[in-house]
């Protein structure tokens, strides 16, 4: 997998160009360098708040909240007949090979989802009813889906739904 980028477009998901977002992004998400970027923008009470809930500014989300999912994948799952959303860090599975168990600073950029349990969110929404009305709205808010990350999902998913899916989706990992 790699990181998403404007040109070279292998993601259809709405991409950050800013690159002082994308650092904000990376710092939030544990990728950046560790230089304490983070000291620096935020106050203490937000650098406190950050530090002990992962509680993002509105100001941050605001400014770097597309950066920050253009730095996860994700992936569609049905199970126990629902249609769940799988995310993870790009960088975690690419690693890892499989999803992180930490939900991270993603919560507030996911406006139509629940988290049903730790990186699995469920559409509240309920026009979003199939697997691909899901994924574009995952898209639209800075996501990218996995071709490689939805392969591990449908392992453990009640319907594989990858193939459906690779036919109207473009794959960050393509």
């Amino acid at each position: 997998l790699a990181a998403p980028t404007q040109s070279g477009g292998c993601s259809e998901a709405l991409l950050e160009s800013d690159p002082d977002k994308m650092k904000i992004a990376e710092a939030l998400i544990g990728e950046g360098p560790k230089d304490g970027l983070l000291d620096t923008i935020l106050s203490g009470d937000e650098l406190s708040a950050y530090q002990n809930n992962r509680d993002i500014p509105e100001r941050l989300l605001a400014e770097a909240g597309i950066a920050i999912a253009n730095l996860h994948c994700f992936a569609i799952a049905s199970m126990d007949e629902e249609l769940m959303a799988w995310i993870t860090p790009i960088s975690f599975f690419e690693k890892y090979g499989h999803c992180s168990d930490q939900t991270g600073p993603i919560f507030d950029c996911l406006p139509d989802f629940t988290e049903a349990m730790e990186s699995c969110w469920e559409c509240c929404d309920p026009a979003l009813d199939t697997p691909e009305k899901i994924a574009r709205r995952l898209q639209q808010l800075g996501f990218n889906w996995s071709k490689d990350f939805q392969t591990f999902c449908d392992d453990i998913s009640d319907e594989a739904l990858g193939d459906d899916l690779a036919k109207v989706l473009a794959s960050v990992d393509a």
